[in-house]
């Protein structure tokens, strides 16, 4: 998928984003885990948190670049 702003985008502050700013990618995560706890193998589990770890931190950067171009100072 590719990133997109939408031109009557608008900076959210409250919610889950006023604690977390990509909480979609942090419920990933939280699943990756569980997946580790329940399948018992560091192997399978460790792979499937390397590869979305790699594949989230690329996709995190390219949105974060996107979205200080759009909003500035006021998205820090």
């Amino acid at each position: 998928m590719t990133l997109e702003v939408d031109s009557n985008q608008k900076l959210c502050k409250t919610g889950p984003y006023k604690y977390v700013r990509h909480p979609m990618y942090s419920s990933f995560f939280l699943i990756m885990f569980a997946q580790l706890l329940i399948s018992s193998n560091l192997i399978v589990g460790g792979a499937g948190i390397l590869f979305w770890t790699m594949l989230f931190l690329n996709r995190i950067y390219a949105e974060e670049k996107m979205m200080f171009e759009l909003f500035g100072q006021k998205y820090i």
